[in-house]
């Protein structure tokens, strides 16, 4: 504190010079660097005080930077914005070309050295500084960036709207202009992580018009290198984690403007890659995945996408993850039904193609295989086109990779209806491999062909995988729903005679069918329905195979309770007449 007091409100140069040499701002206190900014004679040494600023808070310690943000730092600056912003508006940027910025700082500083202070330029300066300082104390923890957003995001937020706004037409001519649009923008992309971000920060009438006007600018954009594509990832970034995608995509111009960043020659693989991103994230709203595919829309993005699938130059990450995002934004695309006849005959099946050979290459398959299995049960021309056994049983096994085991299950549904019964049985099995909701697949899937006629319910009843399936769904106790389809399928097996000796065989069926009449709970409430529904089937199922005498008793044998000691001679008939000519019973329990 002495020293604050000797260097007064705020340091000279030579003073300036001592407080160097990277010290922390515990060091020299963030007291004095306030002060400094906040009560400085000159723009020169408010200028000084933000340099002093910037090197001192240019770190990503989050801590600290809890501790700068609970200070009056971002009042003093938002005070210094405004009066810059207010010059800049009244004078206009300067245009500085890098020959020309030279010479000016060369004129500046002689005129500082006669005593006249240049206000040509230093407003634009303080603006973009103060902002830069705002961006490194918001690098903090996520509970004080909400308290920050929520003390003075109301009051921040029109300031950076009209900093971005005076800036942005002069960032090609003057780095100081770019450095000012660069960092409002990554002060918006903080608060737009928050909770509620985009919803306060969208009902300023310029925020979503301001964001557009920002990616607008990639048509003056000539080289893959030109660091405005760092903006408009920054922005695409921002895009993306919005929460209401049905409202973006009505925003006018917005989708017209991405498809012609995403088409541009001149962009670079991180601006692919954002903007595929940005689709992806677009498509996960369900009402998007129609919309985005009417009027003059289907064109551009299945372009992009296209180009997307079939950029195999997965060694640069950036190309990989923009054909990661374009292979699940077109798994998105080809869940709807309606458009599957766009899809499929895009381009005379360029996308389709682009999909197989996405499956057969193995990058991001996953994705692509889901879409792939929608496609095949939507429309029958990609059906006749795709449905060679190989390629149906690869679209299966594919698809089933996918970490998304309801999005996987849900896409492999489209085909059991379609597969012969060899592929329908793999890919059945596959399913009781994954989670309960893949099993639920798999025995909606049995159930679906088990009403589809005799001959195939013959087949199925001889299936000891179908019926392994069957009973141990039937046993489950934490899916009741699976339970009740499962016994309505061994249901549907029991009516044909044929198939009634054959059920009784396994002893485990009638266990799983007895289980299932216990947990009936009749009197029980209404809420016990699925219970009801299920014993009624398993009850329908047991008179279904009595037979004759021999099962009678075995059935009764099984409803009845076994003691314990003779509980592993409830065999079935045939069971026991094996054991007793081979000596191992003696007589029929």
């Amino acid at each position: 504190s002495n020293q604050a007091e000797a260097m007064g409100p705020y340091p000279d140069g030579d003073e300036i010079s001592l407080l160097g040499g990277g010290a922390s701002v515990s060091d020299w206190g963030l007291e004095l660097i306030l002060r400094w900014i906040r009560d400085a004679d000159t723009k020169s040494d408010r200028i000084a005080g933000l340099d002093a600023a910037i090197e001192a808070f240019d770190h990503n310690d989050e801590a600290e930077h809890d501790r700068e943000l609970q200070s009056e730092i971002t009042d003093v600056l938002c005070s210094v914005i405004v009066f810059a912003l207010s010059e800049v508006s009244a004078t206009g940027w300067t245009v500085r070309e890098d020959a020309q910025e030279e010479q000016a700082e060369q004129a500046e500083k002689e005129e500082e050295s006669q005593g006249n202070e240049s206000k040509a330029g230093l407003a634009e300066e303080e603006l973009a500084k103060a902002l830069s300082v705002i961006e490194m104390v918001h690098r903090c923890s996520m509970n004080r960036l909400q308290q920050s957003f929520d003390t003075m995001g109301v009051e921040l937020l029109p300031l950076l709207l009209e900093a971005i706004e005076l800036s942005l037409p002069m960032i090609h001519h003057n780095h100081v202009a770019f450095d000012a649009v660069a960092n409002a923008i990554k002060i918006v992309q903080y608060f737009s992580s928050l909770i509620n971000g985009h919803a306060s920060m969208g009902g300023h009438r310029a925020y979503m018009p301001t964001l557009l006007s920002v990616l607008a600018v990639h048509v003056d954009v000539v080289s893959p290198e030109d660091e405005v594509y760092d903006l408009i990832v920054d922005v695409l970034n921002i895009l993306s984690t919005h929460p209401r995608k049905n409202k973006l995509a009505r925003v006018y111009g917005l989708l017209e403007t991405v498809y012609q960043i995403c088409l541009n020659e001149n962009n670079n693989d991180m601006v692919r890659e954002a903007c595929a991103y940005f689709l992806m994230t677009m498509l996960e709203a369900n009402d998007n995945r129609v919309k985005m595919l009417q009027d003059d829309h289907a064109e551009p993005l299945l372009q992009f996408l296209v180009q997307a699938l079939l950029d195999t130059r997965i060694n640069i990450e950036q190309v990989n993850w923009t054909r990661c995002s374009a292979a699940k934004a077109s798994h998105m695309l080809c869940i709807p039904e309606v458009n599957s006849a766009t899809l499929s005959s895009y381009d005379d099946g360029a996308f389709v193609e682009a999909l197989v050979r996405m499956v057969l290459e193995g990058s991001e398959s996953f994705s692509a295989a889901c879409g792939l299995c929608y496609l095949v049960g939507h429309k029958e021309s990609t059906r006749v086109w795709l449905t060679r056994p190989s390629l149906l049983d690869t679209l299966a096994k594919t698809a089933l990779t996918n970490p998304n085991a309801t999005l996987a299950a849900e896409a492999v549904s489209k085909l059991l209806p379609i597969a012969s019964y060899d592929l329908f049985r793999r890919i059945v099995l596959l399913l009781t491999l994954k989670s309960d909701f893949c099993l639920s697949t798999a025995i909606s899937g049995i159930l679906e062909r088990a009403n589809a006629n005799k001959a195939t319910r013959n087949v199925m009843a001889e299936d000891e995988c179908i019926l392994m399936i069957l009973t141990k769904a039937m046993i489950m106790d934490d899916s009741l729903h699976v339970k009740a389809q499962a016994t309505k399928a061994i249901h549907l097996l029991s009516i044909d005679v044929a198939s009634r000796e054959k059920l009784l065989e396994d002893y485990d069926i009638i266990s799983a069918l007895t289980k299932v009449i216990e947990q009936a709970n009749l009197g029980g409430s209404s809420k016990q329905s699925i219970f009801h529904e299920a014993s009624a089937d398993a009850t329908c199922t047991i008179c279904n195979l009595v037979i004759d005498e021999g099962s009678n008793n075995d059935i009764y044998s099984a409803l009845k309770k076994p003691t314990k000691k003779h509980r592993k001679f409830c065999l079935c008939r045939w069971r026991k007449k094996a054991c007793m000519k081979l000596g191992i019973i003696k007589e029929v329990c």
